[in-house]
């Protein structure tokens, strides 16, 4: 049993999570192995920045409001692929690596 990093989105939360042999969360940042790698900080970031655009929080409304545009749901489908690639071949077969597709969706009404 090994430990597993998952990409998952989640509003206001870095999109790389540790998970621990017994399936906990021990983590939710860059972890030392991926810490030199600034595209893929900064790629995460921007997969961060735009999930969180998807959603409307204000004082009197917390909804999910999607992708402003196809192309921008395109484009964090393919920053989260890229992100996936670069931490597969940086820790290799040291952690178990996946992404969760569904997470990008989660709060989508349409996806029911």
């Amino acid at each position: 049993n090994m430990k597993k990093l998952l990409i998952y989105l989640d509003y206001h939360c870095f999109p790389l999570w540790l998970y621990n042999e017994d399936g906990s969360v021990e983590q939710n940042s860059m972890i030392p192995e991926l810490c030199g790698n600034k595209h893929l900080e900064n790629l995460f970031i921007r997969i961060s920045k735009t999930y969180d655009s998807f959603f409307q929080d204000d004082d009197t409304i917390f909804a999910y409001n999607g992708p402003a545009s196809e192309g921008e749901q395109q484009q964090l489908e393919q920053d989260l692929r890229e992100a996936f690639q670069i931490v597969k071949e940086t820790v290799g077969d040291s952690y178990e690596v996946a992404i969760d597709y569904e997470s990008i969706y989660a709060d989508d009404p349409s996806r029911d």
